[in-house]
């Protein structure tokens, strides 16, 4: 089965065949699919009511099920980018304040103590994707982040920001 996706042209340059596709069926958004491009259409076709262009891109679903069928929606993310051996959190465990990331951090002792266990970590991110983002800043290897921090009090605004150079720091062997 494919999907047939529309490209907008300030995107088509970033699209090519056999890049990696993550797909997202909205009748079945807990059923995240893999897919790749299988062809990018050379013309485009002007959006109704635009000066815009679009390009039609047909991804092939490497891993369907028999539920999927024809007509239904999707959204499409193109894997563009791609690091190996990175320092990475689950995207839901960032809390965005004012345009900016931050993870709550688990202290075991602190919990054992009676103390509050977590407290606010400013955190700088590189690229993400749907379940992960990439930490270039802020975290170091073996750190435990509250995985759903929504419920958590918001950051003070006095927090600690850690500082913009980053020194030797250990690589998580994650592929994000």
């Amino acid at each position: 089965m494919r999907v047939k996706a529309k490209i907008n042209e300030s995107k088509v340059s970033m699209v090519h065949t056999g890049q990696a596709v993550s797909i997202r069926i909205d009748a079945y958004p807990g059923r995240p699919l893999r897919g790749v491009v299988a062809e990018l259409m050379p013309i485009s076709i002007p959006l109704l009511g635009s000066d815009v262009r679009v390009y039609y891109a047909n991804v092939d679903i490497l891993d369907g099920f028999d539920d999927l069928r024809p007509g239904l929606s999707a959204m499409l993310v193109f894997q563009v980018e791609s690091r190996r051996s990175v320092t990475r959190v689950p995207v839901e465990s960032v809390r965005w304040v004012n345009d900016e990331p931050y993870v709550a951090l688990y202290d075991r002792s602190a919990a054992e103590d009676g103390r509050q266990p977590w407290k606010w970590q400013h955190i700088q991110i590189g690229l993400s994707d749907l379940a992960f983002a990439e930490v270039l800043n802020g975290l170091k290897v073996g750190d435990r982040v509250v995985s759903l921090p929504g419920s958590l009090p918001p950051p003070a605004p006095a927090i600690q920001r850690p500082p913009q150079k980053v020194a030797d720091v250990s690589l998580n062997p994650a592929r994000n």
